[in-house]
C-alpha cells in the first residue's frame, strides 16, 4: 500500500524553486527548477532513480505517493496562504487547495501552475461576488463562478500574441460564462471539465463550421487536454451536420 508523504516547495534566494521531503526516506532526495513544475519534475525524476537504485541494492520497495505543500504563497497582493497540491491519477490532473480559504475553493489543471492559476481565479471571483470583501468561510461558490474558474488563461500557456482563432475561443468562453441556462448541465456531468471543453467545441462548430477544425486545432496546441475525444466529436458532427 502506498504511503502518502508531503514534499515541501520553497522559493530560494538563488531564484530557483526547491522541493524536498521532510519525511524520513532511506536516501536523500531534493529537486529544483526555475518554475514549480520544473522543480517537481526534477524531484520526481531524482526520487524514481534513487528508489530504483535502493531496490537493486537492498531489495526494499519504497512505494510512496507525494503531495506538495507551498507555504506562504501570495495568492493576491494582500492574501498569503499555504497551498496543498495533490495529483489524481484517475483524472490525470493536479488539484490546488488551501485550508485557509473557503473549503469549496480548489483549482485543477494538467500542471501545478495551471491548478494554482485556477485556484487564484476562484478566489478572485469570490471577492467580486462579495464586492471586495472576504466571503464567509463556508459560502458555496455559485455555478457561474465555477464555470468562470474553468476558463482558459492563455497567458499562462506562453501565448504572447493572441491569434484570431484564440480570440474566437475566448469570446465563446465568455458566452458560456454568461449563459447560465447551461451551467448546471456542464457542472452535473461526470467530468465537468470535459463537458465544458466539449461545449466550447460545439459552439465553435455551430458558429464557424468551415473553420472549426483549424480553430480547435490551435486551441489544442495550447490546451491539449481531451484533444482526441473532442476531435472524434467534431468528426461526428461533420458527418451528421446537426446545425
Amino acid at each position: 500500500m502506498k504511503k502518502n508523504y508531503i514534499a515541501h516547495i520553497e522559493d530560494y534566494e538563488d531564484g530557483l524553486y526547491h522541493v524536498s521531503c521532510q519525511k524520513e526516506l532511506p536516501f536523500p532526495c531534493c529537486g529544483k527548477g526555475s518554475s514549480i513544475n520544473e522543480a517537481v519534475k526534477n524531484f520526481s525524476s531524482i526520487f524514481d532513480a534513487a528508489r530504483t537504485t535502493h531496490k537493486l541494492c537492498t531489495g526494499e520497495v519504497i512505494d510512496v505517493k507525494f503531495s506538495y505543500l507551498i507555504k506562504n504563497y501570495a495568492i493576491t497582493g494582500s492574501t498569503v496562504i499555504d497551498i496543498l497540491i495533490q495529483y489524481f491519477e484517475d483524472w490525470n490532473r493536479y488539484e490546488a487547495s488551501s485550508e485557509q480559504l473557503n473549503p469549496y475553493f480548489d483549482g485543477q489543471g494538467q500542471t501545478i501552475d495551471q491548478a494554482i492559476q485556477c485556484l487564484k481565479r476562484e478566489y478572485i471571483f469570490s471577492l467580486i461576488d462579495w464586492k471586495g470583501e472576504v466571503p464567509p468561510t463556508y459560502s458555496k461558490p455559485t455555478p457561474k463562478r465555477k464555470i468562470a474558474a474553468m476558463m482558459h488563461n492563455f497567458d499562462i500557456y506562453n501565448t504572447n500574441n493572441i491569434s484570431d482563432n484564440i480570440k474566437k475561443i475566448h469570446e465563446i468562453e465568455n458566452e458560456i460564462e454568461e449563459n447560465i441556462s447551461i451551467h448546471d448541465k456542464i457542472l452535473s456531468a461526470d467530468n465537468p471539465r470535459y463537458a465544458y471543453t466539449e461545449h466550447i467545441a460545439y459552439l465553435v462548430y455551430k458558429k464557424y463550421p468551415a473553420e472549426a477544425m483549424n480553430i480547435i486545432f490551435e486551441f489544442f496546441l495550447h490546451c491539449p487536454e481531451y484533444k482526441y475525444p473532442i476531435y472524434r466529436k467534431l468528426l461526428e458532427w461533420q458527418k451528421t451536420k446537426p446545425f
